[in-house]
């Protein structure tokens, strides 16, 4: 087998990563192809305001899920990976019901405390309290999301890559129609009705994939099931904390430029924010399914920790490289196409917030470090740490230049994120960047400095087309490190080097 410079247990580790990664990845794309399809519809139908208001009632909702699940949702996936593993039906019957029962609760919590403060999360979100009603409700698709995080733990946990695949597609292709016309019969009043369908939606899809999990029954006392959820809260709270900081600090923002700017602004934030996460939610939940599970079963060995996180940042930014070259270059084209020419400020945005997702896909596998280890007062110390620095510099910076200040602080932020993490990883494995993994990290970032200056610097069609030549080179680049690193043995090698011209492509 010709492997180039890796060995076959490398190529094997960068295989399964491949494996998972396009797997899920493939998923995700077709979720972002009909995540995309929505944005253009909601900003055809509501305009920059009503975008910026679905992304107000978006962060309300995420920070009030946060706080009342407690991080059961992550922390859930450890325990039903340990009870599974252990091969006794009667523990992991235990583990599942018990987790079911703690989502369930969890939601309850949500609903209620979106009753309890609707008022003041409206005063503080839009300076008055008209939208406490409109809160109030929205607190029901928390009860919803807690059902989802439940069940997707229960996938996750088992290893059902899928199953999980294939719920992302059906809950994209179910969910986009009856959300949109909703939003084409009531328009901005539509969009709480719009959240609770699509919490609906997410919900049974997940259910009716999860039932293919063969879970043994058990009797289990509701005294039993409080003792079972502490293990849980450990880890979880550190999830809550951390996600609560995150989802808070999302708010504020978006509250910040709501009072300071107007909805019109917010929304032009909105825009280019939901464009840049539904890419980096694209490659990082294709990373995340498969990564953190395979990372917690080699807690005992860190050097196969420090081998599994290298792999994984190579593969990833081999991934995402051309995806964040095409839309720093394209961006105004994205805007154009998936928004309306009512966005075409969002453009420069996009382009510098494309930054910030390299970086997080370069952070992920460091981050998850903390996780796998389980150090959950160090995971919550340094995400809450980190979560306040953005937070601190991205309203700086909205306040001294506007929304492209506020733009530029979340690169800076997510950089900052991947230096932290790359010392914690030190740390507690003993973990250093290998030769290989930066020469990439490197010759990626110098593409992106490139791109940048083409999109700043050239204008019309002189920068659409430079930015498809750099968009070439970057797949050109990212092709011949994945062949490198699969082997030529491997069936998407093979494939790529009968197409046409790939005997040139593939090294």
């Amino acid at each position: 087998m010709t492997t180039g410079k890796h060995d076959q247990a490398d190529t094997a580790g960068y295989r399964t990563i491949f494996k998972s990664s396009s797997l899920l990845g493939g998923s995700q794309g077709v979720c972002y192809v009909f995540g995309l399809a929505r944005t253009k519809a909601l900003a055809y139908l509501l305009g920059p305001a009503g975008v910026g208001l679905v992304g107000l009632y978006a962060s309300i909702s995420g920070t009030l899920g946060t706080f009342a699940g407690m991080g059961l949702g992550e922390s859930s996936i450890r325990e039903v990976a340990t009870a599974h593993g252990s091969g006794s039906p009667v523990q992991f019957g235990r583990a599942v019901k018990i987790i079911r029962r703690a989502c369930f609760m969890s939601g309850i919590v949500g609903v209620v405390l979106s009753i309890i403060f609707a008022n003041y999360l409206s005063v503080q979100s839009f300076g008055n309290g008209d939208h406490t009603k409109a809160i109030m409700i929205l607190g029901l698709t928390l009860l919803g999301g807690a059902f989802t995080a439940g069940e997707m733990a229960i996938l996750q946990g088992t290893g059902r890559y899928m199953e999980m695949a294939k719920m992302n597609i059906v809950s994209s292709v179910v969910g986009i129609l009856p959300v949109v016309l909703i939003y084409v019969w009531w328009q901005e009043r539509g969009i709480i009705p719009a959240f609770l369908m699509g919490s609906l939606l997410s919900a049974l899809t997940t259910r009716w994939f999860s039932r293919t999990v063969t879970v043994p029954g058990c009797c289990i006392t509701w005294k039993e099931t409080l003792a079972g959820i502490k293990p849980l809260f450990s880890l979880g709270a550190a999830f809550m904390l951390t996600g609560l900081l995150w989802a808070g600090k999302d708010m504020v923002i978006r509250s910040s430029i709501t009072r300071t700017y107007g909805l019109d602004s917010a929304g032009i934030y909105q825009s280019a924010w939901a464009v840049s996460g539904l890419f980096v939610n694209f490659v990082l939940r294709a990373m995340g399914m498969d990564f953190y599970p395979r990372l917690t079963a080699m807690i005992g060995d860190h050097g196969a920790m420090v081998r599994a996180v290298n792999q994984q940042i190579e593969i990833g930014v081999l991934l995402a490289l051309p995806g964040v070259i095409a839309t720093i270059t394209c961006a105004p084209m994205v805007i154009l196409i998936l928004y309306s020419s009512k966005f075409h400020a969002a453009s420069g945005l996009l382009a510098v917030m494309s930054c910030g997702v390299f970086f997080k896909v370069v952070s992920y596998p460091l981050n998850t470090i903390q996780l796998a280890k389980g150090d959950a007062r160090g995971f919550a110390a340094f995400g809450i740490g980190l979560g306040l620095f953005e937070a601190v510099i991205t309203v700086l910076m909205l306040w001294k230049f506007g929304l492209m200040g506020s733009a530029v602080a979340f690169p800076i932020a997510c950089l900052v994120h991947v230096f932290a993490m790359g010392i914690v990883g030190r740390r507690t494995i003993s973990y250093q960047i290998e030769r290989e993994c930066r020469t990439l990290l490197f010759a990626a970032l110098g593409l992106i400095s490139i791109s940048l200056v083409v999109a700043f610097f050239l204008q019309g069609y002189n920068a659409l087309g430079v930015g498809v030549i750099l968009s070439a080179i970057s797949s050109i680049y990212s092709m011949r490190g994945l062949a490198r690193r699969l082997g030529s043995d491997h069936r998407i090698v093979k494939m790529l080097a009968r197409v046409p011209g790939g005997k040139f492509v593939i090294p």
